[in-house]
């Protein structure tokens, strides 16, 4: 386990957080296989595959939204 996928187990406000901000903008992904993709690494995913779709979601929010 690295050190991000500790904070996020034993700190449940950020896993909070990052729980609200997936299911609040995971509808800004439009290509429904990387929607399916972007929840399938959410769920099931390490801490760092977690981040890449949180940081996709930062982005389409950032420059489309």
């Amino acid at each position: 386990m690295n050190p991000l996928e500790y904070w996020m187990h034993t700190n449940k406000e950020l896993k909070l957080f990052l729980d609200n901000y997936f299911s609040s903008h995971i509808n800004l992904v439009q290509n429904s296989q990387l929607k399916q993709d972007c929840i399938t690494n959410y769920n099931t995913g390490n801490g760092i595959e977690k981040m890449q779709v949180i940081s996709l979601l930062s982005a389409l929010k950032l420059f489309f939204n």
